[in-house]
């Protein structure tokens, strides 16, 4: 199963270059997505700019040729899981996985009217979808 990790390297390679937005796709905690960066960048996976303007710091998110290389691998597992989603008819728990689901959808590898998700809306887990 893909780890939180691995969702936030797609959410990068997608175009998702901030923390704060990789924490908005992801409907996780910024500081979360701070410590998996810090991680990431430690195992040589991403290089993280930091610049300042005026009274403002912005960090911005590059992937390295290897963080690349695993980015891709995952989005194919989650192209895959997206496929089973559709092609299962029970209902699925997204309860360990809470940061995939708001992945898929912003990826738009799967729609919130899946009828294997039963009585999901956009507000069930506290998404702002």
């Amino acid at each position: 199963m893909l780890s939180l990790e691995d969702a936030v390297l797609v959410a990068v390679l997608k175009g998702t270059n901030d923390p704060k937005k990789v924490s908005s796709v992801l409907k996780v905690k910024l500081s979360e997505v701070e410590k998996i960066l810090k991680n990431l960048e430690e195992k040589g996976l991403v290089k993280i700019e930091e610049s300042k303007k005026l009274f403002f710091k912005s960090k911005k998110i590059y992937l390295t040729p290897k963080g690349n290389d695993k980015a891709l691998k995952a989005l194919k597992e989650l192209e895959n899981l997206a496929k089973s989603i559709k092609d299962s008819t029970k209902p699925i728990s997204f309860s360990e996985i809470h940061y995939l689901l708001p992945l898929l959808l912003w990826l738009g590898l799967i729609d919130s009217f899946h009828p294997t998700f039963g009585e999901f809306s956009p507000d069930f887990a506290g998404f702002d979808l």
